[in-house]
């Protein structure tokens, strides 16, 4: 019998097999995976929770020591500082200002002695010039040619003389700024100098403390490492016997895992709303083991919530 093969040719190139049912109805499709990855980030949050709790209580129970901050580290360095080099700024200061002062009081004392050298010398030269006039008018010279000569000749060694004075005094003045001009140079490079130092040695020092901070910081910490994770655990065993003592004498959890447990029920809740009832009693089934473990005392309520 051929019956085999004719069933063959019935669906042969010229007559294809039937597409696949595919069922498209949204009611009907639940990504399992997706759901179940959903509620498993949610109960991590309350693991990372508890544990960074225990962390916290950990380090309050054993790290009772406290460590300079960086802030609080600088003004250290800051104030150590400020007490050397601060004297050394006010004694450079003390020294320019009484420099600076003398130099400015040989600079008045100059323009005092020019002033009455100059007078001096004016006045020795009207002296000289009212001689001359005496005697012109006693010779009877008033009227010849020689006298305003004489007083001509006597007006231009007055006035070479003052030249020369001026001259001798400005070169004095002009000896004493530069004096003032190299002063104020060089203590403005002092300033400058002493910024620079203080800025290097003031990083090295706080360098300095904050590698002893760091150092010390360690040697603590590895000393009490064994306390701390002591503490770190007896919380964590503190926290499951309460959690547990109390589901047993009220039948439901409490606090912050009450709390996450309540998210992941209102999470699954939400990804099966809309679906069929059929399709959400397979997702049950086929995931019952994992529904159990992540609703945990909410479990039965929920499948009859749902179901």
């Amino acid at each position: 019998m051929n019956i085999g093969l004719s069933r063959i040719k019935d669906f042969g190139p010229e007559k294809p097999l039937p597409d696949p049912i595919v069922n498209t109805d949204p009611a009907s499709i639940i990504i399992y995976d997706d759901v179940l990855k959903g509620l498993k980030n949610i109960a991590n949050e309350y693991d990372k929770d508890l544990r960074a709790r225990a962390r916290a209580y950990a380090e309050s129970e054993v790290t009772g020591k406290t460590f300079d901050t960086d802030e609080e580290l600088y003004l250290e360095a800051k104030n150590s500082l400020d007490a050397l080099y601060g004297e050394k700024k006010a004694k450079s200061t003390r020294s320019y200002q009484s420099k600076t002062a003398d130099l400015t009081a040989s600079l008045s004392e100059l323009e005092n002695d020019r002033t009455r050298a100059l007078v001096r010398t004016s006045e020795k030269y009207d002296d000289r010039a009212d001689r001359l006039a005496e005697k012109v008018q006693k010779n009877g010279l008033t009227h010849s040619t020689v006298a305003p000569l004489a007083e001509a000749e006597l007006a231009d060694r007055r006035d070479r003389e003052l030249e020369d004075l001026n001259y001798a005094y400005d070169k004095k003045i002009q000896a004493v700024d530069g004096k003032i001009s190299r002063l104020n140079a060089s203590y403005a490079e002092a300033l400058k100098n002493y910024e620079l130092t203080y800025a290097v040695q003031l990083e090295k020092e706080l360098s300095r403390l904050q590698s002893k901070r760091d150092r010390l910081e360690k040697e603590y910490l590895k000393e009490h490492a064994d306390d701390k994770q002591r503490a770190y655990d007896a919380y964590l065993t503190q926290e499951k016997r309460a959690n547990r003592k109390y589901e047993e004498s009220e039948g439901d959890y409490t606090g912050a895992k009450k709390d996450n447990y309540l998210k992941r029920y209102d999470y699954l809740a939400e990804q099966l709303e809309g679906k069929t009832k059929k399709s959400v009693k397979h997702f049950i089934k086929m995931n019952d083991a994992a529904l159990r473990e992540y609703l945990g005392l909410y479990y039965d309520r929920f499948v009859e919530e749902v179901t």
